[in-house]
Formats: C-alpha cells, structure tokens, sequence
C-alpha cells in the first residue's frame, strides 16, 4: 500500500449518489446497513478513471472489464458512529479490488492510503517471497501502525505475496518496463526503485 492522492468528487455525484442516497436513509429509518441500497456504483466507472482503475490497498491496475473494481467505505456503513452519514459521501469512498474488499470487510485499518500524513516508503518488500514488512526506520508507535494495517486488509496473505513476486520477475526477466510497473504495479515499481534493482 502506497498513499494516493484524493481525487475530487464528479460534478453530478451530488445528483447521482449524495441526494438520492440520503433521501433513502430517511425514507427507510433503522435500516440494516448491509441493506443499504448501493447508489455509490453510480459513480464508480469515473471513480475508476479518476484513480487510474489502481487498487488504493493494493496498489495494483485492474481493468472494470473484468468486474474486479468496487467500492469499498473506509469507514464501514456499519460504524455506529459515522456510517450512517459516510455512507453516501465521495471522501469516504476507496476503489478497490472486489476481492481485497471482501477482504476488509467492515475493519477500519490505521493507516488510510488517502491520509496525507501516510508515509510514502510505510511498507517494504521483500522480493524474495514477496512479503511486505513496515519500513524499518520508523518508529515502534508507527511500525505497529503498519502491521496492523497488514493484517487488517491481509496484505500480506499468500496470493498478494504471488502477485507481488510475479511482478517484479517479469521486470527481472524483462518482459516488462519500469515505465509498465509504474502504471501496474505502482508498489512494487517504487520498491525496484529505492532497492535499486
């Protein structure tokens, strides 16, 4: 996971997602969240070309052609709290693979890829095994931040630690650029970058 910049929201999400969405709350008071009716996927294709169809956990292209992009609430609809009013609000709004947000699920990780003050280099890889590991040089405050990030999205599980290798030996074997990874796979092109590799 790297930080990414947020985006502006759509012109129309107002009309298309904010408004209608919030008059259905309150049409349908006490509602379980998890019935909450997905006017959000209403914004998803420009959400998608506004992020550059890049997982914000896992730093990865994918193309909507395949049905992988979703949207997941990084606050969940379910907090007790701020789901509710979140619910239907762009700065709330991650895309992401549908597969890593079945992964998180309702969990709200500690560190947010929209957070300004996300350290760019927060996570390493090894590309050995295709781990990732919290930046050794920082703090144990900020270093249990990452690991509990890991966990919480299951970064770390054993398909990302594939991927993530397969990416950086199809650069090894040169059957792709830099300048592809950069685009492809924006986490592993930035760790071949500070490893020097």
């Amino acid at each position: 996971m790297i930080p990414v910049k947020p985006q502006i929201e759509p012109a129309d999400f107002d009309d298309k997602v904010r408004k209608p969405g919030n008059a259905w709350l309150r049409a349908n008071p006490g509602v379980d969240p998890s019935k909450y009716r997905n006017f959000w996927t209403a914004c998803l294709g420009e959400m998608a070309d506004l992020y550059g169809h890049t997982c914000a956990y896992l730093a990865i292209y994918f193309d909507s052609v395949y049905g992988a992009d979703s949207v997941d609430h990084f606050i969940p609809k379910s907090d007790p709290t701020n789901g509710k009013k979140l619910a239907y609000e762009w700065g709330n709004y991650r895309l992401c693979c549908l597969g890593e947000n079945r992964k998180k699920r309702t969990k709200v990780p500690p560190l947010d890829p929209f957070d300004p003050h996300m350290k760019q280099d927060s996570f390493f890889i090894n590309f050995a095994d295709g781990s990732i590991y919290p930046n050794p040089g920082y703090d144990e405050t900020y270093k249990q931040k990452c690991w509990d990030t890991i966990e919480a999205l299951q970064l770390d599980r054993p398909e990302c630690r594939k991927m993530r290798k397969r990416h950086f030996k199809k650069y090894a074997d040169n059957k792709v650029t830099l300048d592809d990874l950069k685009e492809d796979s924006p986490f592993v092109y930035q760790e071949i970058v500070r490893q020097g590799l």
